[in-house]
């Protein structure tokens, strides 16, 4: 039995899909990294959730990839979900389909188009050891080299992380801070402390859970998963299940530590032939969040919201229900008819994520035993209509 596993989810083409960086496969750039990890390969498996598997369902076969043999154990499987079947963003269902299949004690979760240091699992099971989650920072690169600050500067949007991260930028360029590397908004944490450790505690700090976290998989199957009824729309799955950690009792658990941190290769969008549903946003995913940590709801994937509660989130989302009076638009709230009127958001008003994480698991494990690498349809559509 593996120590760890790491569950690495995708939903871009191997090729092409790293900016300065398009003849490099991106799932071969970390299986190749994982391969020179200081912790022994005996004591970590691979978990590749990919949602776009038929286009390389031969390219893994007995710990190869791309004919490439690799000293740990690789399962390759499609990502299932509903989601993905009306052309929408499914980030949660990695997660919980991966663990399903993992064998490992503590989950490490990673974003595609990333590449682990040497030491970096390592130095995660060494925190386990002392009762710690380390998430890893992360660093971005371009065209194969570290991204600087002053390169970033007035160029136009890539990705998500540009955008949210404009503002930023212009603050570091009227500081004269030109020269940094574009690192992600955690790093000053580690940077004022004492000792480069910076130990999260509280309901709030949670939120700070993110795409490079680790958990145990027991964290992960008491609170039942990640939790997918935040699937549909891109933002907070991550920061939702840290809220849902802590609500759960898991409060001083988190940790970041300057000397873990994780590349992360700027990328282009998914292709449209995967997410091609241009519909107006599903819902509010931080409208969602907030009812459900008012609500004290940190079981996921075992609740069906309200009549009541569905129009909460509404107004909630278009600004409604926010302490301040605010210009919704100007904040990116999605306009409250739109959403209404959405049939993705009628659609999962009717079609609440409901299952045992543990049972499926457990059903997952007894096919694995026998060879056999399958996902069960446990959340499909029409299943949880009224």
């Amino acid at each position: 039995m593996p120590d760890i596993t790491c569950i690495y989810a995708t939903a871009r083409p191997g090729l092409g899909a790293m900016i300065g960086k398009e003849d490099v496969d991106h799932i071969k750039q970390y299986l190749d990294c994982l391969a020179d990890q200081t912790l022994p390969s005996e004591d970590f498996e691979v978990i590749i959730a990919d949602c776009l598997y038929s286009q390389r369902e031969e390219y893994v076969e007995n710990n190869t990839y791309l004919g490439k043999e690799y000293p740990f154990n690789i399962i390759h499987f499609q990502v299932k979900s509903p989601w993905l079947k009306r052309g929408c963003w499914t980030g949660q269902a990695p997660w919980n389909q991966g663990a399903m299949l993992s064998d490992g004690e503590l989950l490490c979760l990673f974003g595609d188009c990333s590449e682990p240091p040497q030491q970096y699992l390592e130095r995660i099971w060494d925190w386990y050891l002392k009762g710690y989650w380390a998430m890893g920072l992360v660093i971005y690169k371009r065209d194969k080299k570290i991204y600087l600050v002053k390169e970033a500067l007035g160029e136009p949007s890539i990705d998500d992380y540009d955008r949210r991260g404009k503002e930023g930028i212009k603050k570091l360029k009227d500081m004269g801070i030109i020269e940094k590397v574009v690192r992600d908004s955690r790093w000053p944490l580690v940077e004022n402390s004492s000792n480069g450790i910076h130990i999260y505690k509280g309901i709030n700090s949670a939120q700070n859970f993110h795409g490079y976290s680790s958990l145990p998989l027991q964290a992960l199957l008491d609170i039942n998963g990640v939790d997918e009824n935040i699937d549909g729309d891109k933002a907070l799955g991550d920061c939702w299940t840290g809220i849902q950690l802590a609500l759960a009792g898991y409060t001083e658990n988190l940790v970041i530590d300057e000397n873990i941190y994780i590349y992360e290769n700027q990328h282009y969008e998914i292709p449209n032939n995967l997410l091609w549903n241009k519909e107006p946003t599903v819902r509010s995913n931080y409208s969602l969040m907030c009812l459900n940590q008012m609500k004290g709801r940190w079981k996921s994937n075992s609740y069906k919201l309200t009549t009541e509660e569905v129009e909460w989130i509404l107004e909630h989302g278009a600004g409604l229900h926010h302490p301040k009076p605010i210009e919704a638009k100007h904040w990116g709230f999605p306009d409250i008819e739109a959403v209404r009127n959405n049939p993705n958001f009628q659609w999962w008003i009717k079609n609440p994520p409901i299952f045992d994480l543990s049972e499926l698991r457990w059903q997952v494990q007894e096919k694995l035993d026998q060879g056999i690498v399958e996902i069960p349809e446990y959340y499909e559509e029409g299943e949880n209509e009224d």
